[in-house]
């Protein structure tokens, strides 16, 4: 029986289709996702979309494969991607200012715009940086943040609490949440059910450290008697953080250590210097030249804060892309050479 007689052509949005489902495709001996060459064209079988792409051939050939002779199928003569079917993954950025200020241009770098070329035609970049908000203000509304399955897959969720919870109790922001309430708002987030029914990469980010020379001036303008946030206790959060990390590594869940990542360019940038990482920030060691370049106000990323954040979350996201072939089989849709149209 010839490879397509067994499928029944139906009329769909004005296409011949033929609806090929996962196990009708396994027919073929193809896992998933698979490259196909119809008459020197390309297409890619998306696993868990329910049909595939029309190519107008009678022969298709499958991707040769290493230690593997090419198979050839016949009679493929209609198989059409119904287009609307088709929606871009996401990748998720949730946190609070830090995350929503990943938007901005700062000092000619815009983190959010250098992941939307990195994931572009692969992955939609959905920012929910919430400004102000807490891992419990997060928590009371996290239903509402992550989409349902069926209404777009989620890919990649990155999370970035703990600057807010960080601030010193009893101080003016009213922003501060315990330690130990922290670590449990962070496991509440990685194993919501949001999450699960997603079962996403998750980026799990440690809280930035604060300069406090600077945040104190930044404060005191604002009318504040002490200052909200020390280096020493952001600390902790941050370490908080690099623990839940190792307990979750086994569940699809990366660190990305931003604190350390800052103070190392701290570090770097006073070459020869003896130099106590764990001074650097804090009023005892003084006015902090480097520090005021990586944070705007003592608190929230520079541009060149926002390049060293980038540098540690770009290897994480799409591993395998820069080893794809020049079809790139991870875009949603097909290159304009061998993407169907109209007439």
């Amino acid at each position: 029986m010839p490879a397509s007689s067994k499928f029944k052509s139906t009329l769909s949005t004005a296409y011949v289709t033929r609806h090929i489902s996962q196990s009708d495709w396994s027919d073929f001996d193809a896992p998933f996702p698979t490259v196909f060459y119809f008459d020197a064209l390309i297409l890619q079988y998306i696993s868990g979309c329910s049909r595939a792409v029309y190519c107008g051939a009678t022969t298709a050939h499958r991707k040769k494969r290493k230690n593997q002779s090419a198979k050839v199928y016949t009679d493929i003569d209609c198989i059409i991607l119904d287009m609307d079917k088709k929606t871009y993954p996401q990748i998720i950025l949730l946190g609070d200012s830090i995350v929503q200020n990943s938007s901005y241009l700062r000092d000619g770098f815009s983190f959010t715009a250098c992941l939307e070329e990195h994931c572009a035609r692969r992955l939609q970049v959905v920012n929910l940086g919430l400004s102000g908000y807490n891992t419990s203000h997060a928590l009371k509304i996290f239903e509402h943040l992550i989409p349902d399955p069926a209404s777009a897959k989620v890919a990649y969720l990155l999370i970035l609490f703990g600057a807010n919870d960080a601030c010193l109790p009893g101080g003016p922001t009213g922003q501060h949440v315990p330690l130990q309430e922290y670590k449990d708002n962070i496991r509440a987030i990685l194993t919501h059910p949001s999450v699960k029914a997603q079962n996403p990469e998750i980026l799990l980010v440690t809280p930035p450290p604060v300069n406090e020379v600077h945040l104190e001036e930044e404060d005191h303008a604002k009318g504040y008697d002490s200052l909200t946030r020390l280096q020493e206790h952001t600390a902790q959060y941050s370490a908080v953080v690099r623990d839940i990390a190792l307990e979750f590594k086994d569940r699809r869940v990366s660190l990305v250590d931003l604190w350390q990542a800052i103070m190392q360019k701290a570090v770097q940038s006073r070459p020869g210097a003896a130099t106590d990482i764990n001074k650097i920030g804090t009023k005892d060691s003084g006015d902090d030249r480097i520090m005021r370049s990586l944070l705007t106000d003592g608190l929230h990323l520079s541009g060149e804060g926002y390049r060293i954040f980038w540098d540690e979350v770009r290897p994480l996201v799409g591993k395998q892309w820069s080893r794809e072939p020049l079809d790139a089989p991870s875009w949603v849709f097909p290159h304009w050479s061998i993407a169907p149209k109209i007439n």
